[in-house]
């Protein structure tokens, strides 16, 4: 090679990888909006950590700028800034507010990590933006509208606080339905699309032929990306196909939401809004203006990038049917980008964990409630049995791990799949036709069958060489299930990934199960900030206990802590004065073990491969842990009377001697908790302690504490 080659080559190499090292710093250019989406992993922060996000989390939650809401997903770890999806937020704010810099420098503009269609503004000038919002636009000047829709709600103080929810609701959807829903009044929207028209928008350079657009974003945003027919060829092959009514004669067709009655709503609905912006927009020369001032492609690429972070929220959420056909939609638009391919695979995989060890009620829509083509998903995905879904999971994974060899993910992914199969399921490679379905078998008649492959780890070698030119024939009481693997299972490299998978099963024997319950060597874990829940006797109650919620927590995380210290194991954790001096690496390193965290939440407690554990463990072992412990507790009141009141009493009528303690017990109120106690090894990504209790005591927090305790202690001592 010529040297000015060699030059050339190394030039290029640096360019991608400071590409891939720096992948919020590209720009407009193309090459560099490939690097973003074709290395997308998750969104991280970047650049110095905003002040504002410190302040928020160490101010006193009697403090009169206190805001429940950011606080929450502040500590959460769903706040994002310094990406490239904030940086194009902020040039739009700049060209709204281009005569009014004094405005603009009380402003900050913040992504949140919601898959919702939303933003809402602060009084104290924070204005966040849901990624589900920025995923469903249709252009640059859309969003425009947005910000000067929300830029309005703090000028004129139209206050959005957490605390305007307190009494209303109980703590347990206060946040979901603080995402999903504003609690202003219809005159307060009704002037902030006005002020926003008339003050912002018509200060800038956009098109007005963007905002009636921008209504139906409103309308239909909790509609996948796009409308892609799900076909039958995506899940089926020449080899086998599922019974017909697996999939719909026709889909729900999309309903005109525009008039939704608004008798008790806090909005006026769409059509209303509609008319009001036209009245003003058609009024307005749109000579020069323009739906793009920023580039396109510089549009497309921060869609692009809230699309797969969206997608990266249902996987982490266990919304398979929402993940698997958005990403078959953007897999459509983009067939060479791994991404839609792997979050196809993780879909079926996590929808697989939970039909053969949970509830796909947890995990998938009711079909009914689905509009337009991705009904089909959802009735798709509902009817698969825990086998097919299995086995549809590891042909998925099997495929990407051929196409992808460098991505061990896939084989992590199909040798799990393949323990549900041959090992819970009891399946053997014997249930697997060579034939496809249909197949005319007086043809063959004159072929060896194969042989039964029973668990036998030294026959295996064999029984493999034994039956390669023996063939299993399909029998009457073969299904869908039992062809699946036709065209693969005999394929020497997938017969090895079975052979390994049963002889790691029997090499665990009952001795290396005791011994692996046994004493742990541990010395130090992450504790992350435990889940506390409060359910009071009224909404009221429920309400109160939301302005509490962060001491309630760290009351729950000191007991955690000082149990640790009691066992000699040194713990990392994240209280609010810590998370108050934390810079951006650090709020990243916090943000990935939280994200696990819910991903761990939704599962149930399912052992599965989590989609957020690769970013956690990166963050946890960096610090020297491998090891971290999630609680949850639950606390709310219970019936004066109970059963075991009930057995007090009676005591103390049949025996006088139990009378004073019967008295004071029934004095007592009744406590219900909820707990569970999880340790998880990240290295490997199993479970190694899963307790729950759930108890009704008169002195529920010390009991809650001994509890935790003890969990801890047999984990350590294997006691």
């Amino acid at each position: 090679m010529k040297k000015g080659q060699q030059s050339l080559l190394l030039l290029f190499s640096l360019v991608v990888l400071l590409g891939a090292f720096r992948p919020s710093q590209a720009q407009n250019a193309t090459d560099s909006a490939q690097i973003i989406c074709k290395e997308f992993e998750h969104l991280t922060c970047s650049g110095p950590i905003p002040q504002t996000i410190n302040e928020i989390v160490s101010i006193s939650p009697q403090g009169k700028c206190f805001n429940q809401f950011l606080r929450s997903m502040i500590l959460d770890g769903e706040v994002i800034y310094g990406t490239e999806i904030n940086a194009y937020i902020d040039r739009i704010a700049d060209e709204l507010l281009k005569n009014e810099p004094i405005l603009r420098s009380q402003l900050e503009f913040y992504v949140l990590r919601s898959a919702t269609v939303n933003a809402y503004a602060t009084e104290q000038g924070i204005i966040v933006i849901n990624i589900g919002l920025l995923a469903q636009l249709s252009n640059e000047s859309e969003l425009a509208v947005v910000l000067a829709h929300e830029i309005s709600h703090f000028t004129e103080h139209h206050v959005l606080q957490m605390q305007d929810y307190m009494g209303k609701l109980s703590t347990k959807n206060a946040i979901d339905y603080f995402l999903k829903h504003h609690n202003r009044s219809r005159e307060q929207e009704s002037e902030a699309d006005h002020i926003g028209f008339e003050r912002f928008y018509a200060s800038s350079s956009y098109s007005y032929e963007s905002v009636d657009r921008f209504y139906d974003v409103l309308l239909y945003g909790d509609l996948p990306f796009n409308e892609e027919i799900f076909s039958r060829e995506i899940v089926e092959t020449t080899f086998y196909g599922f019974p017909d009514n697996y999939f719909l004669p026709s889909v729900a067709p999309i309903t005109n939401r525009e008039d939704v009655i608004d008798t008790l709503s806090t909005h006026p609905n769409i059509a209303r809004r509609r008319m009001s912006a036209k009245s003003f927009t058609e009024s307005q020369n749109n000579r020069g203006r323009n739906v793009f001032i920023q580039s396109e492609e510089a549009f497309y690429n921060m869609r692009t990038l809230a699309r797969k972070e969206c997608i990266n929220i249902y996987l982490s959420h266990h919304e398979y049917d929402l993940a698997f056909y958005n990403a078959h939609v953007l897999r459509k638009e983009d067939p060479n980008d791994s991404f839609y391919e792997r979050a196809m695979v993780e879909a079926l995989y996590g929808l697989s964990k939970h039909k053969n060890y949970g509830q796909t009620s947890d995990v998938l829509l009711p079909y009914k409630k689905v509009e337009g083509e991705m009904q089909q998903t959802s009735y798709f995905l509902s009817k698969l049995s825990r086998t097919e879904s299995s086995v549809l999971a590891l042909r998925f994974a099997w495929e990407s791990a051929k196409k992808h060899p460098e991505n061990d993910l896939y084989v992590q992914i199909a040798e799990d799949v393949m323990k549900d199969i041959f090992i819970k399921n009891k399946m053997k490679m014997s249930d697997f036709s060579d034939y496809a379905m249909d197949t005319d078998m007086s043809e063959f008649s004159n072929e060896n069958t194969k042989s039964d492959s029973t668990l036998q780890g030294d026959k295996y070698s064999r029984i493999s060489k034994k039956s390669q030119n023996q063939k299993v024939k399909p029998n009457s009481k073969f299904k869908t299930v039992n062809y699946m693997l036709a065209d693969i299972h005999s394929n020497p490299d997938f017969v090895a990934m079975y052979n390994k998978i049963i002889r790691e099963y029997e090499a665990l024997t009952v001795s290396q199960q005791i011994a692996q319950e046994g004493h742990k060597d541990v010395t130090k874990m992450v504790v992350l900030t435990p889940q506390f829940t409060y359910y009071g006797k009224s909404k009221k109650d429920a309400g109160k206990a939301l302005k509490q919620q962060d001491d309630l927590e760290q009351s729950l995380n000191k007991q955690i802590i000082a149990s640790c210290k009691r066992l000699k194991i040194n713990p990392l954790t994240f209280s609010s004065a810590d998370i108050a001096t934390f810079d951006t690496q650090d709020y990243n390193d916090y943000s990935a073990l939280q994200l696990w965290s819910k991903d761990y939440h939704y599962s149930r407690g399912i052992n599965m491969i989590y989609h957020q554990l690769p970013a956690a463990r990166q963050s946890a072992l960096k610090k020297g842990y491998q090891k971290v412990c999630c609680v949850t507790e639950t606390y709310s009141y219970t019936n004066f009377m109970n059963h075991i009141k009930w057995g007090f009493l009676f005591s103390g009528i049949i025996c006088p001697y139990f009378l004073p303690a019967s008295i004071v017990n029934l004095s007592l109120p009744r406590q219900s908790i909820g707990l569970s106690v999880n340790i998880i090894d990240l290295t490997t990504g199993n479970i190694e302690l899963q307790e729950g209790y759930d108890i009704s005591t008169a002195s529920g927090k010390s009991y809650a504490n001994a509890l935790i305790y003890n969990s801890l202690y047999r984990y350590k001592t294997g006691k």
